[in-house]
């Protein structure tokens, strides 16, 4: 892999969201700059020194998903005071992200007394479910899942039809 970079002269690696493909980047390369966006902390992966100092030839950005899914789930609690159960849609395919917010909600969930079920949210039929669950929430709270546009609809479509927002 490493000569076909070189052969190739590439300029620069972009990648989005995999430690594994960063630290793979990072572990075939010194020279080449790696451009990263992270939904987890790069440092507690070993991907940068810190994110004051990345070092090396890495940089990138970090986007905070787990302190933005908890502010949403604080600002959906405030806007309804009475939701009591949350059905939390996540997407399965991203695993380390996945893991990470559910943590993290499970915790503030416990925190504000709400009770979470978790559905896998990557396909439509996937959402349909949580509109076919017989314990209906009281609210749906996507968890940082990334929606395909079919997917989208049927995740507008979902709160409509049961009246749940």
């Amino acid at each position: 892999m490493r000569r076909s970079w070189f052969r190739r002269q590439v300029a620069v690696i972009a990648t989005v969201g995999r430690f594994a493909t960063e630290l793979a980047a990072k572990g075939a390369t010194t020279t080449i700059p790696i451009v990263f966006s992270a939904s987890d902390d790069p440092v507690k992966h070993g991907l940068v020194a810190s994110l004051a100092r990345l070092g090396g030839n890495l940089t990138g950005i970090n986007l905070p998903n787990t302190e933005l899914t908890l502010k949403r789930l604080e600002l959906l609690r405030e806007m309804l005071p009475r939701a009591f159960r949350m059905a939390v849609l996540v997407n399965p395919a991203n695993t380390l992200n996945t893991q990470t917010t559910l943590r993290e909600v499970e915790s503030a969930a416990r925190a504000m007394g709400l009770q979470i079920r978790t559905f896998n949210a990557s396909k439509s039929r996937e959402i349909d479910a949580v509109r076919r669950n017989r314990a209906r929430p009281d609210a749906v709270f996507g968890a940082s899942v990334s929606f395909r546009a079919s997917a989208r609809v049927s995740l507008a479509r979902r709160p409509a039809r049961c009246r749940c927002p």
